[in-house]
């Protein structure tokens, strides 16, 4: 059976900001399964809404756990009640170079060490930088992190900033296995960072052969950063393609 699907809510901020339960209220009416949060969002809304409408906080969009941030960062995993947290963004300079790269991870394991020890599961997602090669190296800041962060870490690979980094999302996340555990699923032209998205299904994107390569992913996780369309009608859009074609599984609705 196809891994169920969920929504990054950070696609539907602005809806969030004015008004959220008739966002989440839509969200359950469709089928979907699961939410992904953010920092930013305000967690007891975000559980309260989830308890009504019967959705599951499949992970949340956290920095690391590091430095003064550390108690706040596992405080909000505590009350969102969640098991996996995911890095979502180090800045670009962080991957300039093979040794930076490295000084990076080093601050990524910091902050999943002592997430792993209590059996929580920690993760990292992509843009389209770390995909990317490395001037000069021959090989992609992904290669370097996957040989410097702990083997327990797993990736969120977002598929569709695999595609604009210029390589083949289905053969990465094959490449990845059992540690791709989390499908990032979006689409559009994948010609440039700047290019609009559309509602999957509708761009340039093979997702068919994405979760043909993933048999053990977790969940499918729908996710634009930007539309060129109304936002809500993209994420909706984009679940009735996935479970129609059989690539994610929802949920019987009324």
């Amino acid at each position: 059976m196809p891994a169920p699907i969920a929504v990054q809510l950070y696609s539907l901020r602005e809806a969030l900001q004015a008004d959220p339960e008739p966002v989440f209220r839509r969200l359950a009416k469709t089928g979907f399964v699961g939410v992904e949060t953010y920092r930013g969002l305000d967690a007891s809304m975000t559980v309260r809404m989830c308890r009504e409408y019967g959705l599951e906080i499949c992970g949340a969009h956290l920095p690391p756990p590091v430095g003064d941030s550390r108690q706040e960062i596992i405080d909000l995993v505590v009350q969102l009640g969640i098991k996996k947290l995911i890095v979502p963004y180090m800045a670009p300079e962080n991957f300039s170079s093979i040794s930076s790269i490295r000084r990076m991870c080093e601050t990524i394991n910091e902050g999943a060490r002592l997430m792993l020890q209590h059996g929580f599961e920690f993760g990292y997602h992509n843009h389209w930088f770390e995909p990317a090669l490395i001037q000069g190296e021959g090989r992609t800041g992904l290669d370097i992190m996957r040989e410097n962060l702990d083997p327990a870490i797993f990736f969120e690979v977002d598929t569709y900033w695999v595609q604009v980094a210029g390589q083949d999302p289905a053969a990465l996340v094959r490449d990845l296995g059992p540690r791709a555990p989390m499908l990032h699923i979006k689409d559009g032209p994948a010609s440039s960072v700047e290019a609009s998205m559309v509602a999957a299904g509708q761009g340039a994107v093979n997702i068919p052969a994405i979760i043909e390569a993933a048999p053990n992913a977790e969940w499918v996780i729908v996710e634009l950063d930007r539309c060129a369309t109304d936002m809500m009608t993209a994420v909706v859009e984009s679940y009735r393609y996935l479970v129609a074609s059989g690539l994610a599984t929802g949920r019987v609705t009324a």
